[in-house]
């Protein structure tokens, strides 16, 4: 798997994301105990709260896409779907006549598939809806 396929798995990957930003509020935390200057120290509290409402948004399955948002104006449209504990972030998932050819190895292909919440909609998992995407492609070597 590729470095940026790896990226973009994780970037879509609740737990993922979880962690991040719970590992972020730690970091700033320590900061926070440790700065003695008070107006670096709001810009800290100011930032371990935007990252509990990060917290929050992630954990209760909450995500809104900033771009749309100020597009149309409207959280009903701009919401982020999550399918199977991965968020299905921009179009992606939609890419037209996508097959198992733009793909070097299954996995790769997998790692798609899933991350756009199993949906067969390029026919990557074929007729036998296994679940098993492209698996005419080669394994990636070891």
């Amino acid at each position: 798997m590729s470095f940026k396929s790896k990226l973009q798995k994780a970037r879509r990957n609740s737990k993922y994301r979880i962690s991040l930003i719970i590992i972020l509020i730690i970091l700033a935390g320590i900061l926070f105990y440790f700065v003695k200057n008070g107006t670096m120290k709001i810009v800290l509290g100011a930032i371990m709260a935007l990252l509990a409402t990060a917290l929050g948004m992630e954990a209760t399955g909450n995500d809104y896409d900033v771009q749309k948002l100020i597009e149309t104006k409207s959280f009903k449209e701009s919401k982020v779907e999550k399918k199977n504990g991965y968020w299905k972030i921009g179009d992606d998932c939609n890419v037209d006549n996508l097959n198992c050819s733009d793909f070097q190895y299954q996995e790769d292909a997998q790692d798609f598939y899933e991350s756009c919440g199993g949906a067969n909609a390029n026919r990557l998992d074929g007729n036998d809806q296994d679940g098993k995407a492209c698996e005419s492609l080669p394994k990636r070597p070891a």
